[in-house]
């Protein structure tokens, strides 16, 4: 039995958004066509082994991709705002110097630590939004590219961060 284009493709599509379940599964979710006619299994069968499977695969590797990239945007977003954060921190804590007012509200360890903190905050976040949006504008072939001189060209060492909080007990 022949089915129209526009039925099969709606077959397709709520499959699909069914979470792609088995046909024996699914032909209990299929609707009529316009003639009233349902598909049988071997039908549906057939419209997943020639076409519906790869079809859905494509789908797959798309919404990974645009998930990935929703995800590094909002990473980077989120980067910005606490290298902003870290700044504003900063300021505070010097503005603790030069104005009575922060000075009746913070203690100097107060001040110290907002300072201590919102260097490590800002020193953590800037730079990171930047390598990410570099890093998701770069197709498969530049990354790999990117990978294999760090491979060949690079040396190997360990960085052991001396950068410790000694002002944290102060």
């Amino acid at each position: 039995m022949k089915f129209a284009d526009n039925f099969r493709e709606k077959c397709f599509i709520d499959w699909y958004n069914a979470g792609k379940p088995p046909m024996a599964s699914f032909m209990h979710m299929v609707k009529t066509d316009d003639q009233g006619d349902t598909p049988s299994k071997q039908t549906l069968d057939v419209w997943l082994r020639k076409e519906w499977r790869d079809r859905a695969d494509i789908l797959d590797e798309e919404v990974k991709i645009q998930l990935s990239s929703k995800l590094i945007a909002e990473k980077v977003e989120m980067l910005k705002r606490h290298a902003v954060v870290g700044k504003k921190m900063q300021d505070i804590a010097l503005d603790y110097l030069d104005d009575p007012n922060i000075q009746e509200k913070l203690s100097p360890n107060s001040a110290l630590r907002l300072l201590v903190e919102g260097l490590k905050t800002e020193r953590i976040s800037v730079g990171m939004p930047d390598v990410l949006e570099e890093v998701m504008t770069k197709t498969d072939e530049e990354l790999l590219e990117d990978i294999t001189k760090l491979i060949t060209e690079g040396s190997s060492e360990i960085i052991i961060d001396h950068d410790r909080d000694e002002l944290s007990d102060m």
